[in-house]
Parts: C-alpha cells; sequence; structure tokens
C-alpha cells in the first residue's frame, strides 16, 4: 500500500483505480519526479535547499535595536 495515499502523491502512475499502491517508486523514479518538482524551483528557491558536505545549521539571529523597536512600535512606546 502507498505511504501517501491523497491527490497529491507525486507517483499516481504507481496507485491504481482504488488507491491502492502496486508497489514503492524505484530510485530512478524517485529521481525522475523530484527532478520534475526541481525544475520550477527559482534561484532562490534553489539556493535555499542547496546542501553540500560543507553546510552546516546557522540558527537564525536578530539585531537587538530591531527586535527593541518592534516592539516598541507595537506596544506604542520608546526604549
Amino acid at each position: 500500500m502507498c505511504r501517501a495515499m491523497d491527490k497529491s502523491y507525486v507517483f499516481l502512475d504507481l496507485v491504481d483505480s482504488e488507491g491502492i499502491c502496486e508497489s514503492d517508486p524505484t530510485l530512478e523514479q524517485i529521481e525522475k519526479e523530484t527532478a520534475k518538482i526541481r525544475e520550477g524551483w527559482s534561484e532562490k528557491k534553489r539556493q535555499t535547499r542547496r546542501v553540500t558536505k560543507y553546510s552546516q545549521f546557522v540558527a537564525p539571529s536578530i539585531h537587538m535595536d530591531e527586535w527593541a523597536a518592534s516592539i516598541a512600535s507595537a506596544s506604542g512606546s520608546s526604549f
């Protein structure tokens, strides 16, 4: 049975009329379908999705002045 049974399932060619998957997708099918998805990506999306062996997680950061200003504007006061 397929892992995802909703209409957005990528490998619809593997699903029969009753929604039952004939088999799990092969590596080649996965590569083909993911390539189709990536064709629609903008360059910015490609850059944000790019992962290399040198990639590392960097936590989001904010500047304290910007944070204080946003708090002040939301509360109607100033710091």
